[in-house]
């Protein structure tokens, strides 16, 4: 039994939840079952999320010929078959690192624009909203953050990922 389940039954549960665990049971799924399973869903999520931050942190120390599926696994701290169990191939990793890469920036980039909709950017005339969001776009393209991205575009542009 594992260890989440053991401690979920010494807790003990109420009697709604014992009935609720004989209606699973019925459906062949006991609620210590479901709350392991849910455990291991979000763990494993957990994996994958620190296998692409470190993926992208090998990025920005190695550059991208040199990161390799082992390096990752050094930096994650986790095996190269944990890693491989989520993603099927080096390009994968990449590519998901990538697109997560790409969801920050414009997060970052969402951010910055969110200040055009302060009162003063709204009743400004229409050169100074231009204005405005030139200098929050010029702002965006120094960000150390968008720069990374775009040398390491730059970089993949020989492979199939861009």
């Amino acid at each position: 039994m594992h260890k989440a389940a053991r401690h979920i039954k010494a807790a003990g549960r109420s009697k709604a939840a014992s009935h609720n665990d004989a209606s699973q049971t019925r459906r062949g799924i006991s609620q210590s079952q479901a709350e392991c399973r849910l455990w291991r869903v979000e763990k494993s999520q957990r994996k994958r999320e620190v296998v692409l931050l470190s993926t992208i942190s090998c990025l920005e120390s190695h550059g991208y010929k040199p990161t390799t599926v082992e390096n990752i696994a050094k930096t994650a701290g986790v095996s190269r078959g944990a890693i491989m169990h989520h993603f099927e191939s080096r390009d994968h990793i990449l590519e998901e690192a990538i697109r997560l890469l790409c969801k920050e920036r414009l997060n970052e980039l969402r951010q910055l624009l969110a200040q055009t909709q302060s009162s003063s950017a709204i009743q400004a005339s229409d050169e100074e909203r231009v204005e405005f969001i030139l200098e929050k776009l010029w702002r965006f393209f120094q960000l150390p953050s968008f720069v990374f991205l775009l040398s390491t575009a730059v970089e993949l542009r020989s492979g199939y990922l861009i």
